[in-house]
């Protein structure tokens, strides 16, 4: 049976619209186990508990917000076969997320099916786990779009650089699978230029290595500013082996 301070402290935190917390305070102080402890570590234990949920939910909701609620994707399922020269130390130094706050580009080079895709989303699975807001595009599509809202002629596209230059993570898919047109290796010039300046980390998965990128480039100068920024801080993987799909099929 609670006394009426301690109802009156669960009442104070749902009238600062604590709910959780309070729910979390009135289940503790209710327990004949928790009543009898101290009210400095019932609230601690309560108070661990909510932001734990919080994260929780945050996460649930970054994960949704990116399009990766649900993915298979996941750091801890990382298959470390020989031959696959994934570096395991730089991965687990990557699943602390200090990458991002650092501004460091991560470019995943190799050929189809190496699994570029699956370890560029579980890093975006681990950012959103650790409530870092993440945005993935296939660049073709990215760049589709961003001409559209372009030649559109409104403040469409100045929101939409906006928030593609200030999101923590941007994650961009087949790049360079096909060559950029002119107008589109303007605009992408200007997105890497802008996420350079605002210093923000940014994945990329291309089978074409690094060093190759200017030269695909209708226009070389634009090409090598875009590669310089991009690299000039960076973690580069270049993944080798077998296909992965090919290796996870089984025949009935």
């Amino acid at each position: 049976m609670l006394n009426g301070c301690e109802k009156g402290l669960i009442d104070n935190f749902r009238q600062l619209g604590c709910n959780g917390l309070a729910d979390k305070l009135d289940t503790a102080l209710s327990s004949r186990h928790v009543a009898s402890s101290e009210l400095f570590s019932v609230m601690s234990s309560v108070t661990e508990a909510e932001l734990l949920d919080q994260k929780q939910a945050r996460a649930d909701r970054l994960l949704r917000m990116a399009g990766l609620k649900g993915t298979y994707s996941n750091l801890d399922i990382l298959e470390y076969r020989s031959g696959r020269n994934l570096d395991k130390v730089l991965i687990d130094r990557m699943a602390s997320c200090s990458y991002i706050d650092e501004c460091i580009n991560v470019v995943i080079t190799g050929a189809a099916g190496t699994g570029k895709t699956f370890i560029s989303r579980a890093l975006g699975v681990q950012a959103c786990n650790e409530g870092y807001r993440t945005r993935i595009f296939y660049l073709r599509e990215l760049l589709k779009d961003m001409t559209f809202r372009d030649r559109a002629g409104t403040d469409s596209y100045a929101k939409r650089l906006r928030m593609l230059s200030n999101v923590p993570l941007l994650i961009i898919d087949e790049w360079f699978s096909v060559a950029p047109s002119k107008d589109e290796l303007v605009i992408l010039h200007e997105l890497v230029d802008s996420r350079y300046g605002r210093r923000r980390s940014t994945v990329i998965c291309s089978q074409m290595p690094s060093g190759n990128w200017a030269g695909y480039c209708s226009n070389r100068a634009l090409g090598e500013s875009i590669t310089g920024r991009i690299m000039s801080k960076v973690y580069e993987m270049n993944l080798q082996g077998t296909d992965m799909r090919k290796a996870h099929f089984e025949r009935p």
